[in-house]
């Protein structure tokens, strides 16, 4: 699912970059950018060749949670912005908001180092899951995306099932809602593991993967219908030829 949700990703942003250049929807296609850097790392193959350039140590589990930070913000103040969620555009944007960036992202960091003495690369970190302490690192990485989500999901999910919009756009926010549920059920698993009262097994890596493949189909179908509307409209607008 890693490599669907990359090929979503990079085909929206590609679509998006015309607009973007020109200064119309960069938050939205920094997210994509974003997105797909943290899925191109996440492929076990590409993991282990980059963390052998940093020395093995997982830093590149660091990064990809460090994606996932930038990504949660891009995609709350993007879709703050379409669904008219001001307090919660507002928030992101404020100094609080950027503090919980930079907290969870000098927490993860810190939590990192004593895990030095695991050195060798482990793609997902798989070969060390059920220790406390990576479920505690891994919770601090998705908690305040997966906070940004819940807020976001009622105008959200108001827009897919009670309004009469565009079928298309419903339906390829229906996939976006998808992609945040399961991130908010990331945390919450999570969470509950760390407590001892659910057991991990595969349900977390599960739903993590799910995560991103709603988003990234969720953005594609959105900029494809978007640019054949554009097309539609420019065609529309040409000047008929007169004999």
């Amino acid at each position: 699912m890693t490599v669907a949700a990359l090929l979503a990703c990079t085909l929206a942003a590609a679509i998006k970059l015309p607009r973007a250049v020109r200064g119309e929807g960069r938050v939205s296609f920094f997210g994509l950018v974003f997105l797909a850097v943290g899925l191109l790392l996440a492929i076990p193959e590409v993991y282990v060749v980059v963390d052998g350039w940093l020395g093995g140590h997982n830093l590149t589990n660091l990064i990809i949670r460090v994606m996932v930070q930038l990504v949660g913000v891009a995609v709350a103040v993007s879709l703050a912005r379409v669904f008219s969620a001001y307090r919660v555009e507002s928030f992101v944007l404020s100094f609080p908001g950027y503090m919980a960036v930079a907290v969870s992202i000098a927490l993860m960091g810190a939590m990192l180092a004593p895990m030095g003495a695991w050195a060798y690369s482990s793609p997902g970190m798989s070969a060390f899951s059920g220790d406390p302490w990576l479920l505690s690192y891994a919770l601090v990485g998705t908690l305040y995306p997966s906070i940004l989500a819940a807020a976001l999901l009622p105008p959200v999910f108001r827009f897919v099932f009670a309004s009469k919009g565009a079928v298309v756009p419903r339906i390829a926010y229906l996939l976006i809602v998808i992609g945040m549920i399961a991130l908010v059920l990331v945390s919450v698993v999570q969470l509950l593991a760390l407590l001892g009262v659910l057991d991990l097994g595969g349900l977390a890596p599960a739903l993590a993967s799910l995560s991103p493949v709603g988003f990234g189909a969720g953005m594609l179908m959105l900029s494809v219908w978007s640019l054949g509307v554009r097309l539609r409209v420019a065609q529309v607008k040409q000047p008929t030829a007169t004999a």
